[in-house]
């Protein structure tokens, strides 16, 4: 919960207003997540945030402030922000299009009466991004838990002890540097280089997409508003069944495991809401059909109790050719 007399104190001392924390999220933003998940109606919080807006000047950050409040259903604070409806974010999106896709229809209406840009119109949301941006390698900001990022942007090497011995209590994770753009389809894989950590019981490498604002603890689960978005969750230290989890819901109902050089993948569409995942390029026959998929979905993928060197495929110009036959898919939805 947030402080009054601790955010005027931090604001006297000229705090750094422009930090970002692990998650990519300045100070206001993080607030604004604090006010909204856990005191939005707790007056101390409330004013706490009152005065940490009217004392925050004007940045280049307000961008990412109004995506924050639309992402968290504030329209109180979008409107403090709404001159900025047509400007874009650093992935290429404009208020009007995330408010759309996360189905914030107050926020979306007084917005769409500061728009001056044609292209938005409301029977054409998801298509008019004007320099849609795909995810095509790790953020190194993000990456969290002893995990780090090589030069190439793709190769992710690590190790957690899962007691805190060797380093932080937080399981490694990182997400991509950019969302799938509303409306569209994408599919990434990574290849286990190396897989090691056999002093615990459970390993686990979790694949999936996640909102930027949910990465906690346990990164693949969003805990607000009945989010669940979905993640994979395969132990290799036997031949049990692998899990897909959705939220806290596990589905015990393929026999095999993954295990070094192998090569997992997650798909989706975001159009249809259908999320799935495959293993050395087999479609695996379990298939998320979820209304929750909407608004900012980052690739991620999180480690437990395991040292890892990763590869990941975003399938950018240059890429190797996935595993999976991705294009026949594309191929066969366009046809369909």
């Amino acid at each position: 919960m947030l402080n009054k007399s601790m955010v005027e104190l931090l604001l006297e001392k000229n705090a750094d207003i422009s930090h970002r924390n692990s998650s990519g999220l300045i100070p206001l933003q993080v607030a604004l997540v604090s006010y909204a998940t856990w005191a939005r109606k707790d007056t101390g919080t409330a004013d706490a945030l009152h005065v940490f807006l009217n004392k925050t000047p004007p940045g280049e950050n307000d961008i990412e402030v109004l995506n924050t409040a639309i992402e968290h259903d504030l329209p109180e604070v979008c409107k403090r922000f709404a001159h900025l409806t047509n400007h874009l974010d650093r992935h290429g999106w404009p208020p009007l299009v995330l408010a759309k896709q996360r189905e914030r229809e107050r926020i979306y209406e007084m917005l769409f009466k500061n728009s001056d840009t044609k292209c938005l119109q409301k029977s054409n949301q998801a298509n008019c991004l004007r320099s849609p941006q795909f995810p095509s390698s790790w953020n190194r900001d993000s990456a969290r838990g002893l995990l780090s990022v090589a030069n190439n942007g793709v190769t992710i090497s690590g190790a957690l002890d899962g007691k805190g011995e060797n380093g932080p209590k937080a399981d490694p994770v990182v997400r991509g540097n950019h969302p799938i753009p509303p409306g569209q389809r994408f599919y990434f894989e990574i290849k286990i280089d190396e897989l090691f950590g056999q002093k615990y019981h459970k390993r686990e490498i979790d694949i999936g997409y996640c909102s930027q604002t949910s990465i906690l603890r346990r990164s693949l689960e969003s805990r607000r508003d009945g989010e669940r978005v979905p993640s994979w969750e395969y132990p290799s230290y036997s031949d049990k069944a692998c899990a897909f989890r959705h939220g806290y819901q596990r589905l015990e109902a393929l026999s095999t495991y993954f295990t070094c050089g192998d090569v997992l993948g997650a798909g989706i569409d975001c159009a249809a809401k259908k999320s799935w995942f495959t293993r050395n390029g087999e479609r695996l026959d379990a298939t998320f059909e979820r209304s929750c998929m909407r608004g900012k979905l980052f690739p991620i993928i999180q480690m437990v109790n395991v040292g890892v060197k990763i590869t990941a495929n975003f399938g950018t110009p240059g890429s190797p050719p996935f595993k999976y036959k991705w294009e026949d898919y594309l191929q066969t939805k366009e046809q369909g």
